[in-house]
């Protein structure tokens, strides 16, 4: 079983997610790097910083939470020239168990250049039970890939992607409609507890990076409804972390939420074109000026 999941990673390559890992090894500096989850590259428009002369690329992964980040982080320094800002993006979501590096379901780490065995996976980030998840999927996957030796790259998403600099844009709206449709999804958040461990490695990547030469900033993209799904234990411990990323001197940036109305955002907790754009904008006003 563990022999025929090693084939895992051999299909053809559509997901956005893995493609946007492919596109952004250009082999060039960067000014600034954005990581995060799907906040990431629905709330942040690189183009933004065109006008400015600035090397921008949005890396964010669906769910990418401390964990995702530092293979995904480590992954591109290890072929990439470093960037001169890594800009690393939290929300409610990110220490939670619940919402944040769901490996089975996201399985970037066999995609990487150097793909990461779920072994080490169990061993460095997750549990058990995770664990036969993870490998239950990599078997059915790799005997797809073994029996019909698919495999390439759809190149048409991949050059749409590299256009966009991993930018997703949406012009979608909310509606209240789609609110109560996707509460079933939210509502086991109300259940999540502050991962420590998940403070603690996002804290530590970011001292490693500095002490590398990397500028880290933390950013909080807006998520309009999000926080409902949080209890207040959880998100007191959350703004509890913002205030020793402080204490650390670290830069820490987040917008006005009244800035954003409903009409800035596609879903429960995303941001649309619309949205993005005026978030893009205060990243562009502040970033500049550290």
């Amino acid at each position: 079983m563990i022999v025929i999941a090693k084939y895992d990673n051999r299909d053809r390559i559509t997901d956005e997610n893995i493609l946007r890992l492919n596109a952004s090894k250009t082999n060039k500096k960067l000014d600034i790097l954005f990581i995060g989850s799907s906040y990431v590259y629905s709330g942040i428009i690189p183009g933004t910083f065109d006008s400015l002369g600035l090397n921008t690329f949005n890396l964010g992964v669906a769910t990418s939470g401390p964990y995702f980040n530092e293979l995904i982080i480590n992954d591109y320094l290890s072929s990439q020239p470093a960037p001169g800002l890594i800009c690393i993006a939290i929300a409610y979501t990110t220490f939670s168990e619940i919402a944040s590096d769901i490996w089975d379901q996201y399985p970037i780490h066999r995609y990487l250049d150097s793909p990461v065995s779920n072994e080490k996976v169990f061993l460095n980030y997750t549990n058990a039970k995770t664990y036969f998840a993870m490998l239950r999927k990599s078997f059915k996957k790799g005997s797809q890939n073994f029996l019909t030796g698919q495999g390439g790259i759809d190149t048409v998403q991949l050059n749409l992607i590299k256009a966009s600099k991993g930018y997703n844009k949406s012009l979608d709206y909310c509606t209240r409609l789609k609110l109560e449709e996707e509460e079933e999804i939210f509502n086991p958040y109300l259940k999540s507890t502050f991962n420590k461990k998940k403070e603690k490695k996002l804290i530590e990547l970011i001292e490693k990076y500095s002490v590398a030469g990397i500028n880290i900033v933390v950013v909080a993209p807006p998520t309009f409804k999000l926080k409902n799904f949080f209890s207040d234990k959880y998100k007191e411990e959350y703004q509890g972390f913002i205030s020793r990323l402080k204490t650390k001197n670290i830069t820490f940036l987040t917008d006005i939420d009244e800035k954003y109305d409903p009409t800035c955002f596609r879903n429960t907790d995303h941001l649309n074109f619309k949205g993005a754009k005026i978030f893009s904008e205060f990243l562009k006003s502040k970033l500049t000026t550290l």
